[in-house]
């Protein structure tokens, strides 16, 4: 675990104001300034929460990232025998 990680750990487990305070909600409270604060609401309310309304949407983009990640692997995969294949024809 990064130190970092474990520092903000033990800062959550000596501030927080009770046994049963969330470290989202002390996070949010004690870490995050007001801008971050509001960036959060306007990615939540007008990009998040719309997506989330239309479930055919959230389909849709589902298939899209799939094939994308697909795409992807088979241009590693492409790029790797050629590469494989240019090395063992430069011996």
């Amino acid at each position: 675990m990064p130190v970092w990680i474990k520092r903000l750990r033990d800062e959550y487990l000596e501030t927080r104001l009770h046994p049963g305070e969330d470290f989202l909600y002390w996070f949010i409270q004690r870490k995050m300034t007001w801008g971050q604060r509001w960036i959060v609401v306007l990615i939540l309310n007008f990009i998040v929460q719309p997506l989330i309304w239309n479930v055919s949407l959230i389909v849709w983009i589902f298939w899209f990232s799939f094939f994308l990640l697909v795409f992807y692997i088979l241009g590693q995969l492409f790029f790797l025998g050629k590469s494989l294949y240019q090395s063992f024809i430069n011996k």
